[in-house]
């Protein structure tokens, strides 16, 4: 609608309650509300389309925000393009410096490039702004196996492993650090259990015939 040649979108602005409308300006200062002024704007129009629901410039915002970003930089990373995907995270980051998802995001794209002390930096990072997030501390914990510090990585799958038990990637993980330090029937465990959890998942059925040949060759040797 227009008011006074101002667009004004249906929602509340929360810390002026006696105000009835946010106007595009408010928006513009703070990008993430697009999204809740066209989902607010939905409910309140009983149905539609986000183009019904709100003007031009709130849907150019609402591509702006952090969430998209990190939507577009996961799209870019499944299909290997590394480097716009690395543009889209730090575009997350411009809006959302806290955003953990995009961190953790930005940090895996770089550690398939290799650059694994750099990914470990926003792992960190993601870990620091939530410690809880499992996908982080795994990445983390991979980072690190790549630089053949397996016991560090160790420490990160375990606790990737005390938030999410039922995480088969990360119990491979943990049995692939456990088979580089030639703990043979620890490496076992993990890859029995990372099968138990997702029998499609073909990594453990390869390492652990791995181990389990490691192992033989091990006991014959002690004989």
């Amino acid at each position: 609608m227009r008011k006074g040649g101002t667009d004004f979108v249906l929602a509340r602005d929360l810390d002026q309650p006696d105000r009835q409308f946010l106007e595009v300006e408010d928006v513009k200062m703070n990008p993430s509300l697009a999204l809740v002024v066209i989902f607010v704007s939905l409910i309140l129009m009983g149905g539609g389309t986000a183009d019904d629901a709100a003007p031009a410039e709130i849907l150019d915002l609402a591509a702006q925000t952090s969430e998209r970003w990190v939507e577009k930089g996961e799209e870019y990373l499944s299909m290997g393009m590394y480097n716009e995907s690395i543009a889209s995270f730090d575009k997350a980051l411009e809006v959302d410096p806290e955003n953990a998802i995009a961190l953790n995001g930005k940090g895996f794209t770089l550690l398939s490039l290799g650059q694994y002390n750099e990914s470990i930096s926003h792992f960190d990072r993601a870990i620091e702004i939530d410690p809880e997030n499992d996908v982080a501390w795994n990445n983390k914990g991979f980072a690190l196996m790549s630089l053949e510090r397996y016991d560090e990585s160790l420490q990160c799958f375990n606790r990737s492993l005390e938030i999410d038990p039922e995480d088969a990637f990360t119990w491979n993980n943990k049995g692939s650090a456990l088979l580089s330090l030639e703990r043979y029937e620890e490496s076992l465990d993990c890859f029995e259990e990372s099968i138990m959890i997702n029998s499609f998942y073909v990594n453990p059925w390869i390492l652990r015939n791995q181990a389990d040949l490691a192992l033989k060759e091990k006991k014959k040797e002690s004989c």
